[in-house]
């Protein structure tokens, strides 16, 4: 969706059932258009399968009872297929933040304040701007998944942002000194050559 896109998210379309259950460990988000049994069906088996995705449906019929069914199934909002694009991308981002206010995320010695803003190594609060957090955060949230300079500045960075891929470098070099990560031996941002960067601590729980 381009309205998702011009926000800087990173949007992936899929179009089959399996295609869908197989991408959605890796999202935020799922907005699962729904017109046809098949695809009410698809809403049960992604939240069986992901019980804290959030889930926002796009209906045909934009009628009262199909909004019920959505919220029955397990959906965190529903909204018309026919609502401006602009309305639907600011519904999915705010069913984000819903979903994302207090949460606590902790990776082997570091815990991420989601709600607060915050991120600790042991108990010392780490000293990051509020674009080094997102940065964080991004990475984060996304275990295993390789980033390229490119899909970073996009999702982390302001359009209006002047920024260069080297920026992108600057920002990980501080935030690896933050996190005490050795770049020859990371335990949490690693350097994949060619491509990127990926986070390779998984997380111990979340609350």
């Amino acid at each position: 969706m381009d309205a998702l896109r011009a926000q800087g998210r990173i949007v992936s379309e899929v179009e089959t059932p399996h295609e869908a259950i197989e991408i959605a460990s890796r999202c935020d988000l799922i907005l699962l258009e729904v017109a046809s049994s098949d695809a009410w069906k698809l809403a049960r088996e992604v939240l069986d399968a992901y019980p804290t995705m959030p889930l926002v449906i796009l209906g045909e019929a934009g009628s009262a009872e199909e909004e019920i069914r959505a919220f029955d199934v397990g959906a965190e909002d529903y909204v018309c297929r026919r609502t401006d694009p602009a309305v639907i991308a600011a519904r999915v981002t705010a069913a984000l933040r819903r979903r994302r206010h207090g949460e606590v995320l902790r990776f082997g010695e570091v815990t991420i304040d989601l709600g607060h803003r915050t991120a600790y190594r042991f108990d010392e609060r780490l000293r990051l701007t509020a674009l080094e957090f997102d940065l964080l955060v991004t990475l984060a949230t996304h275990p295993m998944r390789v980033w390229s300079r490119s899909e970073l500045l996009r999702s982390v960075w302001s359009e209006s942002t002047e920024a260069m891929e080297r920026t992108v470098d600057v920002r990980i070099r501080h935030l690896r000194k933050a996190l005490g990560d050795d770049v020859s031996t990371p335990t949490y941002i690693e350097t994949v050559r060619g491509r990127g960067y990926r986070w390779t601590c998984p997380p111990v729980d979340r609350t």
